[in-house]
């Protein structure tokens, strides 16, 4: 489910950490306090297969708090790193050229 501007505002703090997926890799991570950080997921092909090789190629990267960055700003800046992790662009698109 994509997180919306009305959505974000009605997060409140539950006393644990959780995470909420929004799309294309990004996610919002809220604190026990209410915290709010987006990250970034994405994957680098570094050739060879199989779920361990999959899961040992994913990473993660902060991209600010929110309301300081925004949902716009938080979804364009997972897309540019995803466009410059290696590979990223052909198992998107679901090509080899």
């Amino acid at each position: 489910m994509a997180l919306s501007d009305t959505k974000l505002r009605a997060i409140r703090p539950t006393g644990k950490r959780r995470e909420i997926a929004d799309q294309n890799g990004l996610s919002l991570r809220v604190s026990q306090r209410g915290v709010m950080t987006w990250t970034a997921t994405f994957r680098l092909n570094k050739g060879g297969g199989g779920s361990a090789a999959s899961a040992a190629n994913r990473r993660r990267m902060a991209l600010g708090e929110y309301p300081t960055v925004s949902l716009a700003e938080a979804r364009q800046r997972t897309l540019e790193i995803k466009r410059m992790a290696p590979g990223w662009g052909r198992s998107l698109s679901g090509s080899s050229s």
